[in-house]
């Protein structure tokens, strides 16, 4: 009886949801790009070389890169100025403490649905987690 009223109870939640709406991606988010973090949180990252690569395929949009300590990858909307990621996924390295700490908050910004616009040729991702500027890499 438990299991039958806790099915009933998910699916009222799910209806109550209403339909998922499809967000299309805004076209001028710049994918196939590989963009190097110069600030993050206002202080200077160029050492950790901190990456982010945007790409889209028939698989859907990715996000990859790297964090400072680890390589990570995730799925991404791409809606109107904002950014939402799916689960980051990682390599499992330890680092030394400053470079944890860049990795930190980096995927920090990532998991809080950054906001994006593109700003004198940067890319400038905000958001609760704090904000991190993108020079076009090499």
């Amino acid at each position: 009886m438990t299991r039958i009223l806790a099915c009933v109870l998910g699916a009222v939640v799910a209806l109550a949801a209403g339909p998922v709406l499809a967000q299309s991606p805004d076209p001028s988010f710049p994918v196939n790009q590989l963009w190097q973090a110069e600030t993050l949180n206002g202080k200077n990252v160029r050492a950790a070389k901190v990456t982010l690569t945007v790409t889209r395929d028939a698989e859907g949009t990715r996000g990859t890169g790297y964090a400072g300590c680890n390589r990570w990858a995730a799925s991404i909307t791409i809606g109107s100025h904002q950014l939402t990621f799916g689960p980051v996924m990682g390599t499992r390295r330890a680092c030394a403490g400053p470079e944890m700490q860049i990795e930190e908050a980096f995927l920090k910004i990532l998991g809080g649905n950054p906001g994006w616009k593109i700003q004198d040729g940067v890319l400038v991702l905000s958001g609760a987690g704090g904000e991190v500027h993108f020079a076009p890499g090499k």
